[in-house]
């Protein structure tokens, strides 16, 4: 409850018949790419401490493995850590003594989001050549908890106040949050009922979930459905994952000094749907699709 929460994403990337280093120089390409630096520039590609990073060679070492490993980690705390590259260093560290064997890894830190975070590619081979295998529970769970041992021992246990101030700002957030999972787990027949709290935390948890559902309703996301009960509209939740997505696409803009297009003028297209003509236009900037995968959407000014 009081572990400093980190996000860990993993992916394991197989390399394509025939090997190559093509996917995996872009991947490092990709996460190298401008504007990923507080100051606007490049990432800097980073090791273990003392050593020199060099991609080249990194690349050429994989050459012939059949997978990498690609790992995004993302401390909530990550702007009172600074310096992200030895929280780093203690996970790969770490992860090393767990698994019996040095890495061979590259990494570096995004600042372009509002939630700085690191990007780790590890090769598919230990120390002795052989194919790299990680368990997939260390996958899943083991890696994030080691990464939330590392911040909670450098930042201190969560205190009541920051547990409190990181809940209630989900409430008005444009985006599916932590709140609206609780309430969709307790909302089956998509009837959310609201019972009174038991204490101190029972009601600060009623009043947290009151104000997320009125806020929910003014989003007419949602609707009164007798005392103490709300009628979500169906796709909620998927609704809210679209609303954060186009916050993230006016972020982006805002960025680039094109904050003054209207939210209403924005439209996904996917190529290829049934039903769409191509597109013809000027792509402004892109974003972030899926970082592990290296697939980006691209934001277009069309010429109607």
């Amino acid at each position: 409850y009081r572990m400093r929460r980190v996000i860990v994403k993993t992916h394991i990337s197989k390399a394509p018949k025939g090997g190559g280093t093509g996917a995996l120089r872009a991947h490092l390409g990709y996460i190298q790419r401008d504007g990923v630096e507080r100051g606007g520039s490049g990432g800097e590609l980073y090791g273990r401490e003392g050593a020199v990073p060099d991609a080249d060679g990194f690349a050429a070492r994989c050459e012939e493995d059949r997978h990498q490993f690609r790992i995004i980690v993302s401390p909530e705390d990550a702007g009172r850590l600074g310096d992200l590259r030895e929280t780093t260093r203690a996970l790969m560290a770490q992860m090393e003594s767990d698994l019996g064997t040095r890495l061979d890894w590259l990494a570096v830190d995004h600042h372009n989001t509002g939630h700085p975070h690191t990007h780790i590619v590890i090769r598919g081979k230990d120390a002795g050549g052989r194919d790299l295998v990680i368990a997939p529970a260390y996958i899943r769970e083991g890696l994030a908890a080691r990464a939330q041992d590392i911040v909670t021992e450098r930042l201190g246990p969560r205190r009541d106040l920051e547990i409190a101030e990181a809940r209630q700002s989900e409430v008005t957030k444009e985006r599916f949050t932590g709140l609206d999972r609780a309430i969709l787990a307790d909302a089956p027949d998509g009837i959310v009922r609201v019972t009174e709290g038991s204490g101190p935390g029972g009601r600060f948890d009623e009043a947290l979930r009151r104000a997320r559902l009125r806020h929910l309703e003014g989003l007419k996301l949602a609707a009164p459905a007798g005392r103490d009960a709300w009628q979500m509209k169906p796709g909620w939740e998927a609704s809210l994952s679209a609303m954060g997505h186009r916050g993230d696409i006016l972020r982006a803009l805002a960025a680039r000094g094109q904050d003054d297009v209207a939210d209403h003028n924005l439209r996904r297209f996917e190529p290829g749907a049934h039903g769409y003509e191509p597109l013809v236009g000027t792509v402004i900037t892109s974003l972030p699709e899926d970082e592990l995968r290296d697939r980006r959407s691209l934001i277009v000014e069309d010429f109607h």
